[in-house]
This record gives structure tokens, C-alpha cells and sequence, in this order.
């Protein structure tokens, strides 16, 4: 069994793209129900972001997003195949992308998930992120979204020590 977790690039779009239509009745409301649906998000994060996601043997285990905002980092586009969920399949991934950063004047970085998400909000809480706003009715009229927040420099310190 090889692991590898990567930046993606133009090539793997197709892959990244067929992981999240297969997990697309996990998101409250569907990616592919949201705006301009998955293609609208991953365009943004190929063009002002970055994409990761977690191989094994040729199977997406997992992907995480995000795109620069003000001197921020918006972590975004995050999803784990079924099987892989409650594994360390999102730490490694956000591991991968904060000690990959090279861009120098990162301030936060910043994400968003639905109430219910216990799993992210594990891996936030752990990762040293605090709940810093709530909204009602995002995205749906019965979706509560958590707003999580953490000092750049405070998670890749702690990624450096592991």
C-alpha cells in the first residue's frame, strides 16, 4: 500500500472532481446543488488556492481545499471517503497543506462547516481552532454553519512538532 498526498494540478481535476460527486449526498445542501455547483468551487480553488488530496494505490482517500483571502487562508472543498472517515486521512491532509504553505504573510486560516459536523470539528478543535462566528439558514433555510478560526503560525508550529 503507497500513500501519497499532493498538490493537485490540472491533470488530477478529473479525479478530484469524480471523489466529490461520489460523496455528494454527504454535503447539506449538495455541492452539486450550491450556485454553479462543484465546478464553481473547484475552479476557485485551482485558481486562487490550492487542492490536496490523499492517494492510496490510486484511490482518493481524501481532499481538502482552500484559497487565499486578505492574508488569510479559507479552508474549503474538504471531504473523506466513507470508509476513511474517523482516520487520520484529514489531519495528514491539512498536515500537508500548512507545512507546504510558502506563502509568507498567512494571518488565519479559516473554515467553515455545518453544526453537525462532529468529525471536522474534532480535528479543528484539536488543531487549536476556535468557534468564532454561528450563521442560521446558510446555505439552507435549516443549515447552521460554524465559522472556525486558528493563527497560522500556532497550527504549523504544532504540525512541526509531530
Amino acid at each position: 500500500m503507497e500513500n501519497r498526498i499532493a498538490f493537485a494540478n490540472i491533470d488530477n481535476r478529473p479525479i478530484i472532481e469524480e471523489f466529490f460527486i461520489s460523496i455528494d449526498d454527504d454535503f447539506f445542501p449538495k455541492l452539486s446543488e450550491r450556485g454553479k455547483g462543484l465546478t464553481e468551487y473547484l475552479d476557485k480553488a485551482m485558481n486562487e488556492g490550492k487542492i490536496a488530496f490523499f492517494e492510496r494505490d490510486g484511490e482518493v482517500l481524501g481532499v481538502s481545499s482552500y484559497w487565499y483571502e486578505n492574508n488569510n487562508v479559507r479552508v474549503c472543498l474538504t471531504g473523506v471517503a466513507k470508509k476513511y472517515r474517523r482516520t487520520l486521512v484529514l489531519y495528514r491532509l491539512f498536515q500537508f497543506m500548512v507545512l507546504q504553505e510558502t506563502e509568507i504573510n498567512i494571518k488565519k486560516v479559516i473554515s467553515k462547516t455545518w453544526s453537525t459536523n462532529k468529525d471536522l470539528k474534532s480535528i479543528l478543535d484539536t488543531l487549536g481552532f476556535k468557534k468564532v462566528k454561528e450563521i442560521k439558514g446558510d446555505l439552507d433555510i435549516g443549515r447552521i454553519s460554524e465559522i472556525y478560526e486558528v493563527d497560522f503560525k500556532l497550527v504549523r508550529e504544532y504540525f512541526q512538532r509531530k
